[in-house]
């Protein structure tokens, strides 16, 4: 599931508390580009600075039943996948 919103400055997005910017046990999953974030085999972001929009791709490997990412600064979004399909929570927030 990818899931695309405009979003004003480049967050840091993690897996499970792992940022996806880094190179931890979570994975290289900033891509720098659509294109590559859409053949990526795992969790991931492309944030477009120059039209200030976010792509979250949300990926259950094998034996996963559940993925979690999260942005900040904070937003309104949370963001889960369950193995039946996805689900987006849109949360109150500030």
């Amino acid at each position: 599931m990818t899931l695309e919103m405009p979003y004003p400055v480049e967050p840091r997005v993690t897996r499970w508390g792992c940022a996806l910017s880094g190179g931890g046990w979570c994975g290289e999953g900033r891509r720098s580009s659509r294109e590559d974030l859409a053949s990526y085999s795992n969790s991931g972001y492309y944030y477009d600075a120059g039209t200030g929009r976010l792509y979250l791709k949300i990926h259950n490997g094998e034996g996963t039943e559940y993925n979690e990412l999260k942005i900040e600064p904070k937003t309104p979004w949370s963001v889960s996948r369950w193995h039946d399909g996805p689900t987006v929570h849109i949360l109150g927030g500030r």
